[in-house]
């Protein structure tokens, strides 16, 4: 596959029932990347509603479209609560800054730690 972007995320159920999409490798968000993520959420959980922890340590940027969806999606009942990891202490405060903007109607945070995203998950 060689140094580019992987062709999908990679995504999996932790012994928790927790849906884990891991998008290394992704430096932008785009609706296509949303769609992969959703059918992914789908075949794992048979549609159903499940806590979801995005990995996004290489994400850096995110199409306007895809910040609105989360306030508006159809799709939303399948996430009952939302934790995304960034790797660095900028970027988790920008991505705090845009989800107060564009507030999801489920339960969401950012976190610069894997651990502390999981059980914030666990206990929602």
């Amino acid at each position: 596959m060689g140094r580019g972007m992987p062709d999908q995320p990679r995504s999996g159920m932790t012994e928790n029932g927790v849906l884990v999409h891991d998008l290394k490798g992704f430096g932008h968000l785009t609706m296509a990347l949303i769609r992969q993520l959703t059918r992914q959420h789908n075949d794992l959980t048979a549609g159903a509603s499940a806590p979801v922890l995005v990995l996004a340590e290489d994400l850096k940027t995110i199409d306007f479209d895809v910040q609105r969806l989360a306030s508006r999606s159809r799709e939303s009942h399948l996430i009952s609560a939302l934790s995304v990891v960034c790797d660095s202490f900028m970027v988790a405060q920008l991505s705090r800054t845009l989800v107060e903007h564009h507030q999801p109607v489920y339960p969401m945070r950012v976190f610069v730690n894997r651990e502390e995203a999981e059980a914030w998950l666990r206990s929602v």
